[in-house]
């Protein structure tokens, strides 16, 4: 792809599933500020579409520098969506439970 000035861009795509991708989330979660996570656990709701998919979304400035923080302008997206046998408590419970511990 390229930019409006020229420039290359590259789109980067993955496609994780079984434990390659809990363990991508797990790291994930593990370098979210608690701030960060209190907010998304608060949140998830807002977060999960129709479809149970979760959508999270990075600045990808500080992603640059190595800082993990949510972002909508330009943003790193991630898209997570477990097979639906996983969902059998419903999508919110099942994301906080995964991803804070929480019920």
């Amino acid at each position: 792809m390229e930019g409006h000035f020229g420039n290359v861009i590259t789109r980067v795509r993955y496609h994780l599933i079984g434990e390659d991708a809990a363990a991508a989330l797990g790291s994930i979660v593990a370098h979210l500020p608690a701030l960060t996570k209190d907010r998304l656990n608060r949140d998830i709701g807002e977060l999960v579409d129709e479809h149970s998919v979760l959508y999270l979304r990075f600045d990808k400035q500080r992603l640059v520098v190595g800082a993990l923080e949510e972002g909508t302008a330009d943003p790193v997206r991630i898209r997570v969506k477990p097979r639906v046998f996983m969902l059998r408590g419903g999508a919110r419970e099942f994301y906080s439970k995964t991803l804070f511990g929480g019920s």
